[in-house]
């Protein structure tokens, strides 16, 4: 009796080839899904950054409203610059947390430039905040309206 292909030898062959393409394509797979998740990972720091810097800009807005209010009004109260204290603090904190997530983030382009021009704006409103704080405990007739106008442009 001759030995040759058989049918036991055939259902072998082909499970075989059938396990083969089965563990290839899972692999395949495995190796899409994982690419995948480092995207949807990125997508998610880079939401949670832009949140950051979202909630910053916001803040500040916040603190451009209640601050020029305050230079327009005769006398600020201390709670109002009370308030204003604590959402330049909101801001600023949002503002730096975004800033350093931006810097151990991933590279885009003129990252470098952008995130030191950001850093120094923040800086100058951080600086003219002094003069205007100086101001705002001033009755109304004897603040500085150079520094009053100056506000808006500075802090927008």
């Amino acid at each position: 009796m001759s030995r040759g292909i058989t049918i036991r030898t055939t259902l072998f062959a082909l499970v075989t080839t059938l396990v083969v393409v089965a563990v290839g394509l899972s692999v395949r797979q495995a190796f899409n899904d994982s690419r995948h998740r480092a995207d949807a990972l990125q997508a998610v720091e880079s939401n949670i950054t832009s949140d950051l810097l979202l909630s910053a800009a916001a803040d500040w807005a916040r603190e451009r409203g209640m601050t020029t209010v305050a230079l327009g009004a005769a006398q600020s109260p201390a709670a109002n610059r009370d308030e204003i204290q604590r959402t330049r603090g909101s801001a600023d904190k949002a503002f730096l947390s975004g800033i350093e997530r931006m810097k151990a983030g991933p590279v885009f382009k003129d990252k470098a430039r952008l995130i030191a021009d950001a850093e120094t704006a923040q800086r100058k409103l951080a600086d003219f905040r002094a003069g205007v704080d100086a101001e705002l405990a001033k009755p109304a007739g004897e603040r500085n309206a150079t520094v009053v106008a100056q506000w808006g442009p500075v802090v927008t």
